[in-house]
């Protein structure tokens, strides 16, 4: 692998899960929505984090039932397929699809204040959670245990981006606390 120094804003977008057959196809986990909106031939990066990682180019995309599979340039047997497994796919901050006004990337969220609508201070979220549900934020708290609220329109009254900033209904995490 060869290290990437200029490429701290990178985003993950999959995670390459297994081998499909014999041909160097692979099975991709997508990190949201992004990957399936690339345009192909797209030339991205995959390492086993973002710091080091090497540029590689997607060149077919299959969508599956909550999974991917897909090709890359110079992966043509389960060989060199093999050696794919377990890297994250990654792509620049700066690539991402344009959101609408009230949507967020998940990475976005990380290290966000989170309070109450009646002023109490929660913590700071740490992870976003993907659950078939609802996206989940992971609250370290104070007091050093960690909450987990879904973003909800029951239980989410903001989030703000500027001030990073989540606002949860006291209501709906009262019996959490």
């Amino acid at each position: 692998m060869q290290r990437n120094s200029e490429l701290n804003d990178l985003v993950a977008v999959g995670f390459i899960t297994r081998t499909v057959g014999l041909e160097g196809l692979v099975g991709i986990e997508p990190s949201g929505f992004v990957l399936g909106t690339l345009e192909l031939p797209y030339t991205l990066y995959i390492g086993v984090n973002e710091k080091e990682c090497e540029e590689i180019v997607l060149e077919d995309l299959d969508e599956r039932p909550n999974t991917f599979v897909g090709l890359f340039e110079g992966v043509d047997s389960i060989e060199s397929a093999e050696l794919l497994k377990g890297k994250h796919i990654y792509i620049a901050k700066a690539d991402l699809p344009e959101l609408e006004e009230n949507e967020y990337y998940h990475f976005e969220l990380v290290g966000m204040k989170v309070l109450t609508d009646n002023g109490i201070e929660l913590g700071t979220v740490i992870h976003v959670h993907n659950f078939p549900s609802a996206d989940t934020i992971e609250i370290s708290r104070k007091r050093g245990d960690a909450l987990l609220v879904p973003l909800t329109k029951e239980s989410v009254v903001s989030i703000d981006k500027d001030s990073r900033q989540i606002t949860l209904k006291y209501d709906f995490v009262e019996e959490l606390l």
